[in-house]
């Protein structure tokens, strides 16, 4: 049938080339045919069969512009302009029929709600069934405009359009002036003038195909692109735009139309890679590089084909198919600005998925000082979010944990269970956030605490629960570092214990107390710990105790001499007495102690019991010989005859566990140390510590990063945070979006919408950080309130609906009629215009216009009156405009319609000033009844519909970019519409109804079924069934019968604010006639 097809073609091929012939006349003859009325342009062929899926798959107003509008007008002249350059391609049209049916097939399985955007709702085919239905030369225009659209910016692609038709303008007329036969069509199309808007939508209408078809062939397209990346080519080297372009174009379809023949190519440069992710026909690829790599696409249009590819020869440092040409015509005045764009994995539209793993590449090449592997970060990462689970199922109470962290172990985990393609893919995105996007998160100029502040130690010995994990974990960062472990000590302290204790930092030679068969002892090594033995009288003691008369005044500096007891193996383990004439006793308690108050002696013993882990050895130290100088120095010997020896605190937690190094002196500078001179933990350390089972990550400030680190690094790192978690709730709820990765060359933390919320105050400058940091102690950690925050920072993702309004965007006591949100008469407190309701939806919206653009960001206050944003293949719409007004927005304020409006521009929908219903039509006095509402609630309005016509009314946003020919961001004046079996009703301002006092909607309540059908009101209620009956009120309270219609209720809710009526809309799914309220109602909807 595909071979029918291409003979088909083939013959019309020289039909055509006959039809040129015979129009190839004396140019006199031809000139003056091309200047008849016929307006050839409006000449429509049979669209080739393998197009009629796309046919049927269209709306009726796109398949009417398509064959009569401006876009079948485009695709006529431009196939007629460039007719006799472009190569035979019947091959072509049949696969690329083919895979566009195919395509809308798979699409039209998919419903959404369209409500008043269905005319706008699906795929935009236009610009392909314009071209299918006028000729084969409009098929490949639309084929080339696919290519422009997938690499060029659409300012970039339209002003390149101007250009290519100028300039073959030109050429056609250089041919008639040079006497060489020239066919009537092409003078005829040189003849009509092309407008930049007419070009701009052409250029629309591809972009958007091309966002669709690739999120259909994702799998195909994601392989393909990988391949790019390696591939390092350009598109060719011409620096003459014009030359360029149609070289690129004509190589490309020579080349399909080999491949589909079966015949193998080369790739020589980047036109046909470009070609091909441009019109999504993929042939099998065989990559030579180190190794042959032969790929199959699995693209049953294309099985026989097979691309071969080389990227060993590339030198290039730019990835992927790059493109560089001067834009002579992109503005008004400026030279022609050569512009160069790169086709590869790092400059497609990716999801808000892999965006977080962009994000989470970004995020762990702030860690490089520390590890340089990602994916080594990335199991660190899952690792944390594991025990963060672990404690999550133990605890009673919830465990805070920031959104923004569950969004990035997400993203790490995805990295980590990926294979194949999928994890080829996700880790070039990693390493495109780890290269490019350091400054995505906050300024390059700070830098943040690695691992969330486990590099540092203190925080490394605070997340481990178990002191025996802290003093082994210490004692091997100090072997690691080969330090003079022998110079070194750690203090410690238990729950159990008041007082610190102390352990050696490397084993030490002792004298086992195991003797062998000939009496002689051997020597080994061991750990010691060492503690404070008691020295305050206790309450009980052992004087007058039997055996315990140790009061002879020549034995001093003893512990069982200030306590009155007779030396004991407890306080002598060497056998060594200070000089006490009685023989050291075993000592054991005569019972007297109670367990709150023990004597010294068992105190001890008790003490050294505790102390002895795995055989380590204790040693009492007297207090005497101690001298605390602060909390992180001290001074200590272990008996009168030895010289003491100054300690400073080298790393860990001064409070929990650290380890002490000797030093010559005591300094008085302490406080003042900086963070930076403090060692750091390396990546085995923090790996050892989150592997443990100790590991509590409890202790971790998550919400800052780290709970040590200030200033402006730690504000834009919390902001940017804040913004991905809201964006990520945004597009969680709207399935099929996507972003443009762009958006990652720029600051998040400067986005107007991403700093939205009252910013905390920073200094000037990162203050001192004293070596306070080792601790946990409040007052130490108590920042001067000129040198630090203000205000506490908290993640909107925990906060999502908690706005802070700045009053430079809106100022609340400026809302006229604003109802107050306690008030206890409000029915509809979720709809009462919190300040912050509406600003979080103008918020939300220029969040997804940044997102979805990859470069336009809006200010909030711009966009308070918007009610939709359409980009790309994209209607984003506020929630409210496509649900039941009983019905608060699910999740997020907006929701994301499949389609477009086909133009160039973001477009930004807003309502008239003073939308207007229609008059009174005095003569429809017929139709009013106003009878009595019975009780029944049925829907009398199934003929009633919402939409979307504009009024021509346009405003630019301006973006700064002064001197561009095209405009970027439009305000389009758009009327929300209800109409009637063809009758128009009247104009809605939908959002502002919400605003309004007079808007109310009723509450839940308990009634049962048979409660709530109980008609208490009886004949006071009129029954309003038409919208005659509804223009022309009653005069008493009306029950608005449209049950179980939504744009019935919506548009009636929304006309009857606009006349002025106290409106109660009923519950969509539970509606209540008990709890009716009569009280200044004058229309209820039902």
């Amino acid at each position: 049938l595909i071979q029918q097809r291409i003979h088909s073609y083939q013959s019309m091929a020289s039909i055509s080339k006959f039809s040129t012939a015979l129009l190839s006349v004396p140019n006199e003859i031809t000139l003056a045919a091309a200047n008849s009325n016929v307006n050839f342009s409006l000449m429509k062929f049979e669209a080739p069969p393998e197009f009629h899926g796309l046919r049927d798959a269209l709306s009726r107003t796109r398949r009417h512009e398509a064959e009569e509008g401006m876009p079948h007008i485009t695709a006529r002249c431009l196939g007629a302009l460039f007719e006799t350059i472009i190569p035979q391609i019947p091959r072509i049209t049949v696969a690329y029929g083919t895979r566009v049916s195919e395509i809308c097939a798979q699409l039209q399985l998919k419903t959404q709600p369209t409500g008043m955007f269905a005319d706008q709702a699906g795929a935009d085919g236009t610009s392909i069934w314009a071209a299918a239905t006028s000729g084969q030369h409009a098929i490949a225009m639309h084929l080339l405009s696919c290519m422009l659209a997938r690499i060029w910016k659409p300012a970039e692609a339209t002003s390149l359009w101007v250009e290519l038709v100028e300039r073959r303008k030109q050429e056609i007329f250089k041919d008639y002036n040079s006497s060489s036969a020239t066919g009537i069509s092409a003078i005829m199309a040189a003849q009509q003038l092309f407008n930049r808007e007419q070009l701009s939508a052409w250029d629309a209408s591809a972009r958007s195909w091309l966002q669709t078809a690739d999120t259909t062939k994702r799998f195909q397209q994601t392989q393909l692109m990988l391949i790019i990346n390696n591939v390092r080519m350009p598109v060719n080297t011409s620096k003459d735009p014009y030359d360029s372009i149609i070289s690129a174009w004509k190589s490309g379809l020579s080349a399909m139309e080999s491949l589909l023949q079966g015949a193998s190519q080369r790739v020589q440069d980047g036109a046909i890679l470009l070609a091909i992710s441009s019109w999504h026909l993929y042939p099998n690829m065989q990559v030579l590089s180190d190794l042959v790599k032969d790929i199959d696409m699995s693209d049953d249009l294309m099985t026989h084909s097979i691309l071969t590819i080389s990227t060993s020869g590339t030198s290039d440092s730019r990835d992927g198919v790059f493109w560089s040409l001067p834009l002579s015509r992109m503005r008004y005045y400026s030279p022609a600005l050569v512009s160069e764009r790169t086709l590869a994995s790092d400059t497609s539209r990716i999801t808000m998925e892999e965006f977080h793993i962009v994000v989470l590449g970004a995020f762990v090449s702030q860690w490089k000082t520390t590890c340089s592997d990602e994916i080594r970060c990335c199991k660190v990462i899952a690792r944390i979010y594991q025990a963060y689970q672990g404690l999550l199922r133990g605890q009673q109470r919830p465990l805070k944990i920031p959104k923004w962290f569950n969004l990035i172990a997400a993203a790490a985990h995805r990295v980590l269970d990926s294979s194949g393609q999928m994890q080829a893919q996700y880790h070039k995105l990693l390493k495109l956030g780890s290269r490019r996007c350091g400054a995505f998160l906050h300024d390059p100029e700070y830098t943040p605490p690695t691992f969330f502040g486990l590099g540092y130690f203190h925080i490394l010995v605070r997340v481990l629960k178990d002191v025996e994990a802290r003093i082994s974990f210490l004692r091997c960062s100090a072997v690691n570092r080969s330090m003079n472990a022998h110079s070194l000590v750690i203090r410690y302290k238990t729950e159990q214990m008041i007082s610190y204790m102390y352990a050696s930092v490397v084993p030490h030679c002792r004298t086992s107390h195991k003797r062998s068969a000939d009496a002689i002892t051997t020597p080994s090594a061991g750990h010691k710990r060492f503690a404070i033995g008691r020295r305050a009288k206790s309450e009980v003691s052992c004087f007058g105790v039997e055996g315990c008369g140790c009061t002879d005044p020549n034995i001093t500096d003893c512990l069982c001499r200030d306590h009155n007891v007779r030396c004991t193996t407890t306080c002598h383990p060497n056998q060594e007495c200070c000089y006490c004439p009685y023989p050291l006793l075993s000592f054991d308690c005569q019972g007297e102690c109670s367990e709150m108050q023990r004597c010294v002696g068992c105190y001890n013993q008790d003490l050294i019991r505790h102390m002895e882990v795995g055989g380590e050895e204790v040693t009492l130290i007297h207090p005497e010989y101690l001298d605390v100088v602060d909390e992180y120095q001290f001074c200590i010997r272990q008996s009168e005859k030895q010289d003491p020896h100054t300690y400073s605190l080298l790393f860990g937690h001064g409070t929990l566990a650290a380890i002490y190094q000797i030093q010559p002196e005591i300094s008085y500078d302490t406080y003042n140390q900086d963070v930076s001179n403090a060692p750091s933990a390396t990546i085995e350390e923090i790996e050892s510590v989150v592997y443990s089972d100790s590991f509590d990550p409890s202790s971790l400030e998550l919400e800052t990063c780290c709970d040590h680190w200030l200033g402006d690094g730690m504000v834009q790192t919390c902001c940017s945070l804040d913004a991905l978690t809201f964006a990520s709730e945004l597009y969680g709820s709207m399935p099929g979006a996507t972003v443009s990765i762009e958006i990652m060359a720029f600051p998040m933390y400067e986005r107007a919408w991403a700093i939205y919320r009252q910013r905390l105050s920073t200094p000037s400058a990162n203050p001192k950080r004293g070596m306070w940091w080792h601790s946990d102690t409040d007052e130490q950690a108590t920042i001067p309130a000129n040198e630090g925050p203000k205000s506490d920072w908290k993640s909107i993702a925990d906060n999502f609906d908690e706005e802070i309004i700045p009053e430079t965007l809106d100022d609340p006591k400026s809302r006229n009629g604003l109802k107050d949100p306690s008030s206890e008469h409000s029915h509809a407190s979720r709809f009462v215009l919190l300040d912050g309701a509406r600003m979080r939806l103008s918020r939300s919206f220029a969040c997804v216009a940044w997102f979805d653009s990859g470069e336009f960001d809006l200010f909030v206050n711009q966009l308070n009156a918007v009610m939709a944003l359409i980009n790309g293949n994209s209607i984003y719409v506020a929630s409210a405009l496509l649900s039941d007004p009983s019905i608060p927005p699910s999740g997020t304020p907006i929701t994301r319609v499949f389609g477009n409006l086909g133009r160039s521009e973001m477009s930004l929908l807003v309502p008239p000033v003073d939308p207007r219903l229609a008059e009174l039509d005095l003569s429809s006095w017929k139709h009013i009844n106003h009878s009595h509402f019975t009780g029944r609630l049925q829907d009398c309005f199934s003929s009633t519909s919402l939409h979307l016509t504009f009024t021509d009314s346009e405003d630019t946003v301006y973006l700064g970019n002064r001197g561009l020919r095209d405009r970027q961001v439009v305000f389009l004046e758009a009327l929300v519409s209800i109409d009637d079996r063809g009758k128009h009703i009247g104009d809605l301002d939908i959002l502002s109804m919400f605003s309004k006092p007079t808007f109310e909607v009723q509450k839940s309540c308990s009634h049962t079924p048979e409660e709530r059908a109980d008609v208490l009101l009886g004949c006071r209620l009129i029954a309003i069934d038409n919208w005659d009956e509804f223009l022309d009120p009653p005069e008493r309270a009306a029950i608005f019968r449209a049950n179980g219609n939504w744009q019935a209720r919506l548009g009636a809710a929304a006309a009857a604010i606009q006349m002025g009526m106290e409106t109660l809309v009923l519950s969509a799914k539970r509606p209540c006639l008990q709890c009716l309220k009569m009280t200044g109602v004058d229309m209820i909807i039902a």
